[in-house]
């Protein structure tokens, strides 16, 4: 028995440490990759965080030139009675009763003016005179004040050109940036720039300017954030915020 005992034990001590042994190796190189996949998770952003930087920096620059362009044509557009314009309706004070009087008139119409009689062709005649004075009284109407709103239009062109640009140069750094929340705040302020832009009349069109504001404040917070702490953060919520 005794001999047996002496024979199984340093077996099993064998085993055991064999065991052990692996197991401490398996860890250590558990513990080697983890800190590898660190390593280089660090080095990338290393890498990477100067052109997050440089992006970001010109991201503020962009928006702080921009921010005075909107600026200047929000005056542009007071002093120059774009909203006045808009507010005064144009469309909406010529009737378009006069082109459906026409209509009906030309509906009403005999096909066949030969088998009336004198005095019939004759009223006939007078009326369709009077219609087609009436319509071209009011093509003419037309005419003039799409031609006047297509000069208060033309005058928005060089802010949508500066539009244009603004949004394909931030969007091109804010993909750059590596922040979730620049991102998200970038877009935000192109959507409120939009909205602003899109307005017509004089009604809203305060609050869709603090709005844009509003939006340029916390995409240059966004920003600031980013710099100082780095710009790999995580959504927290459904906007973008970061925790």
């Amino acid at each position: 028995m005794a001999d047996w005992i002496n024979i199984t034990l340093p077996v099993c001590s064998l085993i055991a440490g064999s065991l052990l042994t692996m197991a401490s190796q398996a860890l250590n190189d558990k513990r080697a990759a983890a800190r590898e996949r660190t390593a280089r998770r660090e080095q990338f952003e290393a890498m990477n965080f100067e052109m997050h930087r440089t992006a970001m920096l010109e991201m503020q620059e962009i928006v702080l030139r921009f921010s005075d362009v909107v600026s200047k044509e929000k005056r542009r557009r007071i002093d120059s009675g774009y909203y006045d314009y808009w507010d005064s309706r144009p469309y909406g004070r010529v009737s378009s009763k006069r082109a459906d009087e026409f209509m009906q008139f030309l509906e009403g119409a005999p096909r066949d003016i030969s088998t009336m009689d004198e005095a019939r062709r004759k009223e006939f005649e007078s009326e369709l005179q009077s219609q087609a004075k009436a319509i071209t009284e009011y093509a003419q109407e037309m005419r003039s004040i799409t031609e006047s709103s297509t000069d208060v239009m033309n005058a928005r062109l060089p802010f949508s050109q500066e539009f244009v640009y603004f949004m394909h140069e931030l969007r091109l750094r804010m993909y750059r940036s590596g922040s979730n929340s620049v991102v998200s705040r970038g877009e935000n302020l192109i959507q409120a720039v939009a909205a602003w832009n899109g307005r017509l009349i004089s009604e809203g069109t305060q609050e869709l300017y603090r709005n844009f504001l509003s939006a340029r404040n916390e995409l240059n917070r966004a920003l600031s954030n980013a710099l100082t702490f780095g710009p790999y953060d995580i959504y927290g919520d459904k906007d973008g915020s970061a925790d």
